[in-house]
Order: C-alpha cells, then sequence, then structure tokens
C-alpha cells in the first residue's frame, strides 16, 4: 500500500476563523493512476498489471519465468483507471473537480508520472478531433480543462477572471515549455532552473 501524500494549503481566514476559499475542500495531494492499453507489439502477452476499481488497488505481478512462482504487489491509490476507460470519465472523476477549485481560485497542479510509452501524452494531450466547442471521446484532460476554464468563466458575469497556465515537460533532466508559440521549432526548449 502507498502511503497517502500530504500537502498543506495557505490559510485565508474569514474573520471567524474559516477558509472560505477551501472549506470542505480535501486539503491534500490526490494520487490517481491509469492503465494503458496493450500496445500492438506486445501481442498476447499475459497482462501484468490487475486493476480492482472498487478498491482502488493495482496489483502488478512480477514473474520470473514459467516455472517460478509469480509475485503480486499490491498499491493503493485515490482513484484507478483501467485500460479502457475513456478520456471523458478521466475528466469526470480528475478533472471537473480540479476545475472547480481552481475557479474558486484555489491553485492546482496536474503531474504526469511514468516511464516512456506509458500513456502520459495520450491522456493529457491527446488533440482528438474537434469542431468549435464540442470535444471528441479521445480528447485528452488537458484540452478538456482549457475548454471547461473558459466555457465557466464566460459565464459568469459577475467576477473577474485572471487566467494563468503553464504546461511543462521535465525529460531527461531538460525543462521544456509545452506552451511556447514556437515549441515544435525548439522555442521553450530547455530552459534555465533557479532556485
Amino acid at each position: 500500500m502507498l502511503p497517502r501524500a500530504q500537502t498543506s494549503v495557505p490559510t485565508v481566514h474569514d474573520g471567524n476563523g474559516s477558509n472560505p476559499a477551501i472549506s470542505g475542500y480535501n486539503q491534500r495531494v490526490r494520487v490517481f493512476t491509469r492503465v494503458r492499453p496493450p500496445l500492438l507489439v506486445e501481442g498476447n502477452l499475459q497482462p501484468v498489471v490487475e486493476v480492482e476499481e472498487a478498491t482502488n488497488i493495482v496489483r502488478i505481478c512480477n514473474r520470473a519465468g514459467e516455472e517460478c512462482a509469480q509475485e503480486f504487489r499490491e498499491f493503493t491509490f485515490d482513484g484507478v483507471f483501467p485500460a479502457c476507460t475513456p478520456q471523458e470519465r478521466i475528466f469526470k472523476e480528475v478533472g471537473q473537480p480540479f476545475l472547480k477549485e481552481c475557479l474558486k481560485g484555489i491553485n492546482g497542479t496536474i503531474f504526469a508520472y511514468g516511464q516512456m510509452g506509458s500513456g502520459k501524452t495520450h491522456s493529457l494531450l491527446c488533440r482528438g478531433e474537434r469542431a468549435g466547442m464540442h470535444v471528441s471521446t479521445d480528447t485528452g484532460l488537458l484540452t478538456r480543462l482549457v475548454i471547461g476554464l473558459f466555457a465557466q468563466t464566460v459565464q459568469d458575469d459577475e467576477a473577474r477572471y485572471d487566467v494563468e497556465v503553464a504546461a511543462l515537460q521535465v525529460y531527461s533532466e531538460q525543462a521544456d515549455d509545452l506552451l511556447h508559440p514556437h515549441h515544435r521549432v525548439g522555442g521553450g526548449h530547455n530552459l534555465a532552473v533557479q532556485d
């Protein structure tokens, strides 16, 4: 079982000792995992990952050969998504609560971690096929968040929103700005990191 990460949120009081911006909000980092579907090159290999959605457990099977005993390792998360999970469900369970808190003024971060080929780009950045403000079933979390953010702010006539967004990629100890206007041709690559 993995320990659940804890975080603190800056405290803003309303004079009555409570924080109206985050009252009732779970003040810790939430961790989700998504299992990617098998790749074509993996053929008919036996799956090594089992997902129990009801208990939010992922079981990894370490096989040391056909004749050796199998060893299972279990990990518990705040939410688990099996390989067949549609992008829309990921958005509803991860993105919408995140977006709701951001619209209340709470800073938020979605952090994708995994080895190369594990599905981070698909989960976050898959463009899908778009027609105006509509998204396809394959559209990733980042696109859905941006569309949702601006759809919500446009509907709110009473508030003023200042939106700041960053999308960074850290790979092989190099930080790249994914939103740099010239990213595809090298702009915003290998950013200097300062203390």
